[in-house]
Parts: structure tokens; C-alpha cells; sequence
């Protein structure tokens, strides 16, 4: 075995383009190498670069691993070989091994967490991609055990569930991260795997793992937040920690704490500003998540020339539950359970993908549907023209044609919610 490099600042590039290709280069990090791991389509010098700029902690045994970019553009984060063994969790001595599915990418920092545990304990990992149906076929062809996965990805994964006459898949363990698992998403996994082990994490490539739990609550204890030595803060809604040499490191992340837990609700940079009112993307897409019929939801802020900015959302549907008594009742729904300011005020009605790591992709604001036409070109600007026009003027006598402008968009694909006159009047205040 080849020595670790004399120069603490010293290290390795490796390509990882599967989970295949991890145990190998783990087994040098355990042995003191530094090594970045290079996800397909980065040039190495690029991980060279990142990998200098990233400030390497001086020592040995360290493994780059990449964040998942969901909230802007990945990050090459160093970890420590002794960090990534404890956070990789233990299991008992008299389990059998277990087929790991993840939806992670390898290169990440929760896939290499999975695949650190498998290595310790001998256990195998299976990279879960591609169509659903290949997932499932994948699930049953290796005979997967456990699961790990985001929220998203499992809610998408149980609608392509075949029905097949076959015996139901029903893994040991299922763990849950990534993002927000909210507590009726976890009621709802109960049901489905009432046998298999529930554990939800809370973690990022840059703080490592915060908090687990396995109550199936969404609930975390706040002394996982003090471990390690460490003090936290929640500053206008946002999770703040004490790390290293007394620096304060700004999560990113809104929770909310009831005495002895907490909980995390979503991303900060994910509340919007609708005419003055702060509006919780994540918030509104729990609330229709909730909705009988509903698979899933993505909420997104479209720009508005009254109020700056208005709610959007995607909404997909299960099998044979989409109709129009169905639309209303998520309309209704979502008036009864959110603020005025967060009504979404644009609908749109088909699937919603995964994006980055297994994440939920989040809507990128764009406004409507390209038109494809030349009439729906014509249609489109002048539906677009005649709102901004009428906005320039809005007035209390102008609701009724703002109302008809609005219900007679021609942006193919969108319902636009007709505004009654209490809307109108919130929105120009």
C-alpha cells in the first residue's frame, strides 16, 4: 500500500460515474489519502481548482464530496474519514446484510454516506435511476433491502408502483433525507412498509449530520443540534449554528422549535415577497400535498407587475383522480389552509420531475409556455400586453375587465384563477 503524500494540502482527483466505482476509493481515504471525487461532465482541473479552494483541513484521510445543488451550484465540500464513519450509522451485529437502493448521486455527500456503511459492513448499493419502471424492476431484480432516498423520490416512485399481482416490496429500512418529509408524507410511508425501519435525517455537505429521527413525526430532538459542542440560533426564522472556532454558519434552512424538538420547514431562500407579505413556498406545497388525490406539488414565484410577485404551482395527480370538481377542491382547499398572500394564483396540471440528487425540481420562473405557434405568439403578447396595461391603471373600476383578461389567457396548459374584487383590493394595498 502506497503512503499518504507528505504535503497535507496534497491531493487526488478520481472519477466516480456509479456507486461501483466508490469502494475502491473510500479504502484509500481510510488509509489516509485525500481524494475529490469528480462527477461526470467536470474537467479535473476544475476539481483541482475547487478542491484547492475549498480549504482542505490540514491532515489526513479525506474524502470531497460535492453538494446537491438544488439552491444554486454544487459545492466541492471536504469531509473527514472518522466524520463519515459516525455519520454513517451503526446497525446490529445479528442483522443481515441489506441491498442498498439510492437515489443520491455517488458523488455526493448522502450518497457517499450510504456507501461508506456499505463498505464497513459488506453490504452492497445500487444507484436507483432511470424510468420507474426500471426502478422497480431494479428494486426486485437485486432484491433491495433498504432504501435511501428523499421524499420526492419515494412519493414518485410508489405512484409508477406496478400492479402486478406480485408480492409487495417492503425493504428492512428506509431512510429518508435530503429534504423536508413532512408528517403526513411519513403517515403515509407507515402505511404503505408498516414492517420496515423508519429513520429521517437531517443533514447537509456542509454541516455534516445534524439530527436524526425515527418517531416517524418529522419532529428532531434539539440536543441533536447541540452535539459535538455546538450552539444554534434561529435568527427571523432561520437555523444558525456555532461551529469551528466560534463561527456562526447560516444553514439556510427555517425550522421551528417546540420545547425539547424541532422541525425543519424548508429553505429561506425559498419565502418570497408578495405585495409586502413573506409567503413560504415549501408551506404551500405541504398544504396541497395534503389534499386527497394529490401525488405531488411544486410551488414557485412568478413575477407579477402589481404586487412583484405571485404564488405558481404545479400540481400532479393520481391515477383517475383529475377533474374539474377535483380542481376546485384544491383551489378551496388551498384558500381555506394558506394566507391570502399565498393563493397560488397560477395552475398548472401535469407531472412533477425529480431534480438534482433525487430532489423535487423546482420550477424555474419563466411565466408561461413558450408559445409554439405564430397565433399563439400573437395571442400570448397581446394576453400579456393588455395585463400590464391594465395594471398601470388599476383602479377599483377596472376589476371586473382585469377579472376577464385574466380568465381569457391565451398561455396554453395554465388555468389563471379569476380575481374577486378582495383579491384585487390585497394585491394593490
Amino acid at each position: 500500500m502506497r503512503a499518504p503524500p507528505p504535503n497535507p494540502e496534497a491531493f487526488s482527483v478520481r472519477s466516480v460515474e456509479g456507486f461501483q466505482d466508490l469502494p475502491a476509493i473510500l479504502r484509500e481515504v481510510q488509509t489516509g489519502f485525500a481524494v475529490a471525487l469528480r462527477p461526470p461532465g467536470i474537467q479535473p482541473a476544475e476539481v483541482e481548482t475547487l478542491g484547492r479552494s475549498s480549504a482542505k483541513p490540514e491532515g489526513k484521510g479525506y474524502l470531497g464530496v460535492w453538494s446537491s445543488g438544488s439552491s444554486g451550484r454544487p459545492k466541492l465540500i471536504w469531509r473527514e474519514w472518522k466524520d463519515l464513519v459516525r455519520w454513517s450509522g451503526d446497525r446490529s451485529s445479528t442483522e443481515e446484510r441489506l441491498v442498498w437502493g439510492s437515489c443520491f448521486d455517488p458523488w455526493s455527500f448522502a450518497g457517499a454516506l450510504v456507501a461508506v456503511h456499505a463498505l464497513r459492513y459488506e453490504e452492497t448499493v445500487i444507484g436507483m435511476g432511470g424510468s420507474w419502471e426500471s426502478v422497480w424492476a431494479d428494486l426486485r431484480a437485486h432484491r433491495v433491502s433498504a432504501l435511501s432516498a428523499t421524499s420526492t423520490f419515494l412519493r414518485l416512485a410508489l405512484l409508477g408502483e406496478p400492479s402486478d399481482g406480485l408480492l409487495p416490496w417492503e425493504p428492512r429500512q428506509i431512510t429518508l433525507g435530503g429534504e423536508v418529509a413532512s408528517e403526513a408524507f411519513l403517515r403515509q410511508v407507515s402505511r404503505r412498509f408498516p414492517r420496515s425501519r423508519i429513520t429521517v435525517v437531517y443533514a447537509a455537505a456542509e454541516g455534516g449530520v445534524l439530527a436524526k429521527c425515527h418517531d416517524r413525526s418529522g419532529w428532531f430532538p434539539v440536543s441533536d443540534l447541540e452535539r459535538d459542542s455546538r450552539k444554534f440560533e434561529v435568527r427571523d426564522g432561520g437555523l444558525w449554528l456555532r461551529v469551528a472556532r466560534g463561527a456562526w454558519w447560516d444553514t439556510g434552512d427555517r425550522i421551528e422549535v417546540d420545547g425539547a424538538r424541532f422541525r425543519p420547514l424548508g429553505r429561506v431562500s425559498r419565502v418570497v415577497n408578495v405585495g409586502g407579505a413573506k409567503v413560504a413556498l415549501d408551506d404551500v406545497e405541504r398544504v396541497l400535498e395534503t389534499v386527497p388525490g394529490v401525488a405531488s406539488a411544486v410551488a414557485w414565484a412568478r413575477a407579477n407587475p402589481v404586487v412583484g410577485q405571485v404564488v405558481a404551482v404545479r400540481v400532479e395527480w393520481r391515477a383517475g383522480e383529475d377533474s374539474p370538481e377535483a380542481r376546485d377542491r384544491l383551489e378551496a382547499s388551498a384558500r381555506a389552509s394558506l394566507p391570502k398572500p399565498g393563493w397560488p394564483r397560477l395552475w398548472e396540471f401535469g407531472a412533477v420531475n425529480l431534480g438534482p440528487n433525487g430532489k423535487r425540481a423546482l420550477h424555474v420562473e419563466g411565466g408561461p409556455k413558450s408559445p409554439e405557434t405564430d397565433a399563439e405568439a400573437d395571442d400570448f403578447w397581446s394576453w400579456r400586453e393588455t395585463m400590464y396595461a391594465l395594471a398601470d391603471k388599476l383602479t377599483t373600476s377596472y376589476l371586473e375587465q382585469v377579472a376577464k383578461a385574466s380568465a381569457a389567457s391565451a398561455a396554453p396548459q395554465l388555468k389563471e384563477l379569476s380575481l374577486a374584487s378582495n383579491d384585487v383590493a390585497l394585491l394593490t394595498t
